[in-house]
């Protein structure tokens, strides 16, 4: 069996009064929640809202207060709508277009839809969605920051095996050089030994031959090769010193570069636990929003409590006017 209700049906200017909010911004609300924000028209093609249009509409517009994206209030409205029944109307044309206010006949085979249900499971989807993104963001923090503390860790662990390595390897480069260094300074004392030896034995063979004078030239032959035996030691001492030197002083140098290394790389994890200091901050900052939030919600809610008290105060009203009407009649 149908039933015939009444609606009061409301044109775009006297909802843009009701919402203060301007014609233009609610045709392109329509445009870009297209298909879901549906808005019914006259046979002559004339928008016009009831209760129902102008409740999401003000959801729409307090979600937009609050910087909500486009793409956010698309989702929340889809699964509003998938969740709630749609009643079916027909099409029909306002009695009086310059009243403020227009009664339309709409023909329906199902009750109203309870704004107060489809407000609080909409309530409860934002809160399940805000939870839902609080606990993402918290899992990927808590997840790079174990992975960039491995990764330091890993990364500081390879630069001093890496720096040890390469110390080792120079010292034992330089201690390689300075052996053959010295060998091939053994081999030429050896070689120069030798081949004094051989003048010796050769001049002492002449001196045997010769005359006593040939004997005093040797004598002066011998102190000479004496002299340059100890400048040849004299010399060699000074090459061994300098080149132990000069290995103690680049080892110094590699030593101090490697403590220089050390401080900033401890400086670099100071700086990285301050950031991570930053970062509870803003989840500090993010958990308040989220109450914020949260009561602007409730409050909302009581709002449309009480405007729900007044559509069945109103509905009551005009009742009791159609009662009176039929008593004039007669």
């Amino acid at each position: 069996m149908t039933t015939t209700q009444f609606l009061k049906a409301y044109s775009i200017n006297e909802v843009s009064e009701m919402i203060n909010t301007p014609t233009g911004t609610i045709r392109q609300w329509e445009k870009d929640l297209n298909g879901l924000l549906i808005i019914p028209r006259t046979k002559q093609g004339a928008r016009f809202y009831t209760e129902t249009e102008i409740a999401l509409l003000q959801k729409i517009k307090e979600m937009r207060d609050q910087k909500v994206h486009k793409n956010l209030i698309r989702s929340l409205l889809a699964k509003h709508l998938e969740s709630a029944s749609e009643p079916s109307s027909e099409a029909f044309e306002p009695s009086h277009a310059s009243t403020n206010e227009h009664e339309v006949q709409v023909v329906s085979n199902e009750p109203p839809v309870q704004q107060e249900n489809q407000i609080e499971e909409m309530n409860l989807r934002m809160e399940a969605f805000k939870q839902q993104l609080l606990q993402e963001i918290k899992t990927e923090m808590a997840h790079n920051k174990n992975e960039i503390v491995d990764e330091i860790k890993n990364e500081l662990v390879n630069n001093s095996l890496h720096t040890v390595q390469g110390i080792s390897k120079s010292i034992q480069r330089s201690n390689d050089k300075r052996k053959v260094e010295v060998q091939v300074l053994s081999d030429s004392i050896q070689e120069a030994s030798e081949r004094t030896s051989e003048r010796l034995e050769t001049l002492s063979s002449q001196v045997a031959n010769d005359s006593q004078g040939t004997y005093e030239q040797l004598e002066i032959l011998s102190s000479n090769i004496a002299k340059d035996s100890e400048r040849t030691s004299e010399q060699l001492s000074r090459k061994i010193d300098q080149s132990i030197k000069a290995t103690t002083s680049n080892n110094l140098r590699t030593l101090s570069k490697v403590n220089n290394s050390i401080g900033d790389m401890r400086h670099e994890l100071n700086e990285f636990s301050k950031s991570l200091g930053n970062e509870q901050k803003q989840i500090s900052q993010i958990n308040q929003t989220i109450h914020e939030l949260k009561e602007y919600t409730e409050t909302l809610h009581h709002r449309e409590e009480v405007f729900q008290e007044l559509v069945t105060n109103f509905r009551q009203v005009a009742a009791s006017k159609e009662k009176n009407r039929w008593w004039k009649f007669w």
